[in-house]
């Protein structure tokens, strides 16, 4: 499900829903998206924090053979460098600088509670894109919110929201990201369902 949400905003599927939902037909009507974010997955660099564990690494086989460059970050004695299944083990930091696309594959406790947070989207860069299928306090969802406002990443799928998982919690109702088609026309929002995939 992962990779599904890499495909959607790499050639801005959602934005383009929105936009034909709302009445707009203009990308129905021209052969380009003007500003929206379309582009070519090869050679992009997908980050997973957390990647080593048995999900990322079935994710990651996927990123690779989609012709992507995996970098994870693990615990800080884990050693650093390339490995045999093409993963390049480096540091969070360098991860986020990195990164077209960053994916948060910890489980949720105390330490990784409110991990991607202001400090980590200001290391993002602003063409990055965050996807969270993991646990929904892994992201400080104030500091989301702010990034996306300020533009300091290009936008965010999320399939998880508050603690636990069966069934997690939804979004709260008062959250501004369910303004999906006007403020935050680059975020997707979906139920939980990555875990059917």
């Amino acid at each position: 499900y992962a990779i599904t949400l890499v495909l959607a905003l790499s050639c801005s599927l959602g934005a383009q829903m929105k936009a034909l939902a709302r009445g707009d037909r203009t990308y129905m009507q021209q052969c380009h998206l003007g500003q929206l974010p379309h582009f070519e997955i090869r050679d992009k660099t997908f980050g997973i924090i957390g990647g080593l564990g048995y999900i990322a690494q079935n994710i990651t086989k996927k990123a690779l053979a989609l012709g992507m460059k995996v970098v994870a970050s693990d615990v800080p004695t884990t050693p650093l460098g390339m490995r045999d299944n093409g993963v390049e083990v480096v540091t969070m930091d360098d991860l986020l600088k990195r990164s077209d696309f960053v994916i948060p594959m910890v489980p949720l406790n105390k330490h990784t509670t409110g991990l991607v947070n202001a400090d980590a989207f200001a290391k993002m860069k602003p063409t990055a894109f965050l996807i969270n299928t993991a646990r929904g306090p892994i992201v400080d969802q104030a500091s989301l919110i702010d990034a996306l406002r300020q533009k300091k990443i290009a936008g965010a799928a999320l399939d998880v929201f508050g603690e636990g998982s069966a069934p997690p919690p939804p979004l709260p109702e008062d959250s501004p990201l369910y303004d999906v088609f006007k403020e935050f026309d680059n975020v997707i929002l979906t139920p939980h369902v990555g875990w059917q995939r």
